[in-house]
């Protein structure tokens, strides 16, 4: 596999968009495409929204173009050759069509998908009016294994949630032809976001999917949140040993651990003290999921 990098002449997303167009050109002008795209970021990244932030732009660009992406920080690319091929092995091995893990499950259902749905703003200028917009549906199995995503195609944000629907309607069909679907499967589709299901969305998305003949079809509409006012402390982790002995994730709480604060909505711990890069990042924050009332 021939490997080649373009550097981005500055730290903001005008910069990261630059060396990406340098990418593509170079693939386009010797007949080729690439298969896959590591884009090297920082943490400070998380902290900034849309057009703002480089690798959301990245990747929009880059999978709108049918390229894969990987992102890797600045701190993992520091971390020890052991480690650092650890960290970035699985999510790019599922990526290039591979099932890098699988979680323990036990179906209750025939077929289960779990879709996520994203979108980024398509800027024209720096101070253009924010219309413009691309869909980003991504496509596992509820056991973890990836199967694919997909882009809408650039609209006005006006035509953005019918682009969008085609896109799911899309992806459904390739998933249900691949896996030679039965109409009298059951199915369950568990679609998240991060931003609320609005109620014509949920109705919409329902009526999408029964047109393709599942009847059996039950739905799970799911928003994850990182803006809310909760924290979990454990009182009983006093952190692990993080870089040079310095403790690290001190009052985490377990990771996986889930506590509902109500019949729609709950806080789950992604990040444990293993898994918090280093002290400066203090305890992690659990995320809101909130399943809407449909």
């Amino acid at each position: 596999a021939k490997t080649k990098v373009f550097t981005t002449p500055t730290a903001d997303a005008k910069g990261y968009l630059a060396a990406c167009r340098r990418a593509v050109d170079a693939a386009t002008g010797r007949g080729a495409r690439w298969d896959l795209a590591f884009v090297q970021t920082d943490d400070a990244f998380h902290a900034l929204a849309g057009d703002d932030n480089p690798y959301l732009v990245t990747k929009a660009f880059l999978l709108k173009l049918g390229v894969q992406v990987q992102a890797i920080t600045l701190e993992t690319m520091t971390l020890p050759a052991g480690q650092r091929a650890y960290s970035m092995r699985n999510a790019t091995y599922a990526k290039l069509g591979g099932v890098a893990w699988l979680l323990r499950s036990q179906p209750t259902v025939a077929r289960e998908l779990v879709i996520g749905l994203g979108g980024h703003q398509v800027q024209e200028s720096r101070f253009g009016v924010n219309e413009r917009l691309v869909g980003i549906t991504t496509v596992f199995s509820a056991d973890g294994s990836y199967l694919l995503d997909n882009t809408t195609r650039v609209v006005p944000y006006a035509q953005y949630a019918d682009a969008l629907l085609d896109a799911v309607r899309h992806a459904v069909e390739t998933v249900s032809r691949e896996q030679n679907w039965k109409s009298s499967d059951t199915v369950r589709l568990v679609f998240h976001a991060v931003k609320p299901f609005r109620d014509e969305e949920v109705e919409t998305v329902t009526r999408v999917v029964g047109e393709l003949g599942h009847d059996q079809a039950e739905f799970a509409f799911l928003q994850f949140s990182e803006q809310h006012p909760y924290r979990i402390f454990n009182e009983a982790e006093n952190g692990v040993s993080g870089k040079g002995g310095v403790l690290k994730g001190a009052y985490a709480p377990p990771r996986s651990l889930a506590l509902h604060l109500n019949e729609s909505e709950a806080l789950v711990a992604f990040v444990g003290a293993r898994e918090v890069k280093k002290p400066a990042d203090g305890t992690p924050q659990p995320a809101l999921v909130r399943l809407h009332r449909s």
